[in-house]
Parts: structure tokens; sequence; C-alpha cells
């Protein structure tokens, strides 16, 4: 849309209530398609209808936006890692970086919970912020162990609307002496294929930083992999649910299969997400998928606990100077 001299992006997220079922007042009704429209903003351009848990996800939401302040304030919420394998050869090769968050009253908080609440409340920055310092500061550390291990780091699809954010990346990457291939940054396949352009110009301007660039939970919406020979991106990471189902579902092995086949083709690294058991790991390996995360290596630990589960899993007789380690055989 033009307007004067400036040029705006314009989209719609839709919110439906029905009367009677979902109100028997207008008062009632507008509240609730806000809610509604509040949750389809989630996935621009998307539709959402009303249902009980909106409302009473809204609330507790509400209630934590204090909480999630001070809880940044004062570095309650930590980040957990999560390793990530060859298949081929069981090799090392990096951690994705998650925010976790331990509430003294509620207990953990989901993090689609805390993350909707910085959306909404103006702390995106901080909480993204924080998880990339401490990734980009193992990342240094193990560089200087000779141990050289990525990190990847989730992206809200509002953070690539923030022209202002690959300048951060860049300033973060100096900062800590990291070189730009070892941080991926990880977006839903909804964030970067949302049926416009927005998201493009941020994305190229981080590609050419040299930061790897990954979608995440693919399969799960409504694009195809030929959407993503337009975008500047290096990986593609396999959804779980399909990862989870390829060994008693035909289907499933068949979209993950073909997910495998194409981004080869395409020149994309692929990422298997949710590997739970030895029999999906053989899969995987005869389709050629290079890379998995999962149960069946390691669950997301916090710093101290991934030391350790180093020094457990990694076979010390294969490391040299600068090499990626060897997990040992997993039982």
């Amino acid at each position: 849309m033009i307007f004067d001299a400036l040029t705006l992006d314009v989209d719609t997220a839709v919110g439906v209530a029905v009367h009677p079922d979902h109100g028997s007042d207008a008062a009632t009704l507008l509240q609730r398609v806000d809610l509604a429209a509040n949750a389809a903003k989630a996935v621009p351009g998307s539709v959402q209808l009303f249902n009980p848990a909106l409302e009473s996800r809204s609330l507790r939401r509400l209630g934590l936006a204090g909480d999630l302040r001070r809880a940044l304030d004062e570095g309650k919420l930590e980040v957990y890692f999560q390793p990530k394998v060859t298949l081929r050869d069981r090799r090392l090769v990096g951690v994705e970086c998650l925010a976790r968050w331990e509430h003294p009253t509620h207990g953990t908080v989901a993090p689609e919970d805390f993350v909707a609440v910085a959306e909404h409340t103006g702390q995106l920055s901080r909480l993204t912020e924080l998880v990339l310092r401490e990734g980009l500061r193992r990342s240094r550390n193990w560089a200087q162990a000779d141990q050289p291990l990525s990190v990847a780091v989730n992206i809200s699809p509002r953070t690539l609307t923030d022209q202002h954010f690959p300048d951060r990346v860049r300033e973060l990457l100096d900062e800590y002496g990291v070189p730009p291939q070892r941080l991926t940054l990880e977006i839903t396949e909804a964030g970067v294929l949302d049926g416009t352009e927005r998201p493009i110009p941020t994305l190229r301007r981080l590609r050419d930083l040299g930061v790897r660039l990954s979608v995440d939970d693919f399969g799960t919406g409504d694009s195809s992999l030929a959407h993503l020979r337009r975008l500047p991106v290096h990986e593609v990471k396999v959804d779980r649910s399909f990862v989870q189902g390829m060994a008693t579902d035909p289907g499933d092995l068949a979209i993950v299969n073909a997910v495998v086949t194409l981004s080869q083709q395409f020149g994309l690294a692929v990422v298997a997400e949710g590997v739970e058991s030895e029999l999906t790991l053989e899969l995987l390996q005869d389709i050629g998928c290079e890379i998995g995360q999962g149960f069946l290596f390691s669950r997301p630990l916090p710093y101290e606990r991934l030391e350790a589960w180093f020094g457990a899993q990694v076979d010390p007789e294969t490391i040299t100077s600068g090499e990626l380690p060897r997990l040992r055989a997993v039982p």
C-alpha cells in the first residue's frame, strides 16, 4: 500500500466468535473475538476460531507479563542445550539453544507461553539476545578448548520485521569472536513462508553476514519445498511429528524421504528432529539424512549437565585438535 511517500506492508489476521456459542452479548463477543484475533496473529494471514482454551491461556499469560520482566532483569531464565549429531558417524556438530523458565509459583512455564508474553509486552528482543549471548559465549569457549561446535538459536517471526536485528547479530558475533558460520538461526516454516516478501530482506542481510539460516518444523504448514528455492536458507529441519511416526507409518516415512531427497537436490542440509529410537535412526541413515537430534542422543540439558554428558558420551580417543568429537555407541 502506498500512502503519500511511504510504502506500507499490510497483513490480516482474522478472529472469529460466533453468537450464541461464544457469548450472548456484544461485550463478551467482542472480547472473545479479540482473543481469537490475537491468536491468529501468530501466523500472519491466518483465521482463528475462538475456543475456551484461548481465554484461560490469555489470562495466565497476562499474569506472567510482569514476572517475565523481573525474571529477565534478575537472570532467572536459563538456556538449555540439545546436541545435534551426524547420523552417519555420530559426530557431535553443535547444539540447539533453548530458553527455559522455572517460575517460583507456576513451576515450568512452556516456551510458547513466555515467548508469546515477550512478543506482546515488548520484551522479545531481550529474550532473543539472552539466548544469543549464552549460545555465542559457549561456542567461543568450546572453540578455545579445541572443540568447535555450532550453536542454533530460535528466532520469532516478529524478529524478522526488526530492521536492526542483523546489525545486532553482527555486533554480538564480533563481541564474542565467533565466526558467523558457527551460528544458525532457526525460523519456523510459518515465519519464513507467510505468503509475503517481508522476511526476505532480513534473511538476506543475515545470510550476507555468513550466518546459517534454517527452516524449523518443516512439513507442518501449507508450503512446499519448491517455495524454499526463493529463500536464502541453508537448512531444513523435518518436524518431529513425521520423524517419530516414520517407523510405523508409511506415509510419514514417504514425507521424510521426500523432504530429504528434494532438500539435498536444492543444496540444503537436512536435520531430523525427534530421533528417539534406533529403528528411526537406521531409517534416516538409509534415506541419507545427515544430522539428527532427539532423546535417543540427549534431551535438552543445562550447561553443567551438558558438560557431564560430553564426558560420558564423547569418546576422547576420537578427538584431535579442531576436530568434531565423536559419540560412543548409543545404547
